[in-house]
């Protein structure tokens, strides 16, 4: 076997273990917790199930096929530059390689989600499917206790895409402007000599293929808002016989109160997460909540009690 089939066999090798990696912990994840679960390992690491739509930082400024559809065009076009490396170097960087790989092993690994998500759990056609993050890292908090930094729930095929592009602007930006790659560039912008073209180039696949993020966390007061509505649906149902579980229609009820008040899945389960991380903040909202709630159950004692006196 000559040098060049044992890197691209190595390559191969990377990308399916670091799919499976990225797939298995998701797998786990949706197997083992409920949408909106947060859990803290340490005071600066939580492990969160948060479902995600559209791009990264929650931009949705494509639909999601044609999106799903251009992450699937930029994987094919970085396993051939990929490839095109291997075959015209006479001496290939394999650490570059590999990094690359890591970017498109990332690629592939959201690209699962959409693509085949939906279909699996029978929510969504093909291409729609949600992403699903569970890493979540508040390092740095405010005197409140809130979170400063860093607050994107994110997963592992979002790590390999981000560790891999910064690797790539500290360690490997001659490789971009390399004359081996000369040609490869000319394709993509005929100034192969401009370094910056080349960073804008790799972040803007690094937003196309980096799992959806929250587009911020909800108001105190819209969060109020939503729970209690949440709350109120939820006890309507237990007393029509409905049971907790991941049946269509019950889960129809909850999506209708979301609707109601223009909050997607996606801004309501990472807000959830926030606030579950962020106690100082969730105390201000909740016990109004509970209070809210208990206000209505003590107004409607009267006409129930009228009603058995009758």
């Amino acid at each position: 076997m000559t040098r060049q089939n044992q890197i691209r066999l190595w390559v191969t090798a990377l990308i399916l273990v670091a799919v499976a990696l990225d797939q298995a912990v998701k797998l786990w994840i949706h197997s083992t917790m409920s949408i909106g679960e947060a859990h803290e390992v340490t005071s600066w690491f939580w492990i969160c199930y948060v479902e995600n739509n559209g791009m990264a930082f929650g931009m949705e400024w494509l639909p999601k096929p044609v999106l799903t559809i251009f992450r699937l065009l930029m994987a094919g076009a970085l396993g051939w530059y990929v490839n095109h490396l291997i075959t015209k170097s006479e001496e290939v960087n394999v650490a570059y390689i590999m990094t690359i790989a890591f970017i498109i092993a990332g690629a592939l690994g959201n690209i699962v989600d959409c693509m085949l998500y939906g279909v699996i759990w029978n929510y969504a056609p093909i291409m729609y499917g949600r992403v699903i993050d569970m890493l979540y890292f508040p390092l740095i908090h405010d005197s409140a206790g809130d979170v400063l930094f860093f607050r994107p729930v994110f997963n592992i095929a979002d790590s390999y895409i981000t560790c891999a592009v910064i690797a790539i602007i500290l360690f490997f930006r001659n490789q971009l402007n390399s004359p081996t790659n000369q040609s490869t560039n000319q394709l993509i912008n005929q100034s192969t000599n401009q370094p910056i073209n080349h960073l804008a180039i790799i972040l803007l696949i690094m937003i196309a293929f980096v799992g959806c993020r929250p587009r911020g966390v909800l108001s105190q007061h819209k969060m109020r808002s939503v729970l209690y509505d949440l709350h109120r649906t939820d006890g309507i149902l237990q007393q029509a016989g409905y049971t907790y579980g991941h049946d269509e229609d019950l889960n129809a009820y909850y999506e209708a109160v979301l609707e109601k008040h223009g909050v997607t899945q996606a801004q309501f389960d990472s807000s959830l997460v926030w606030y579950t991380a962020n106690p100082n903040r969730f105390q201000l909202i909740y016990p109004k909540v509970v209070q809210q709630l208990e206000h209505d159950v003590e107004s409607a004692k009267p006409t129930d009690l009228n009603h058995q006196e009758e």
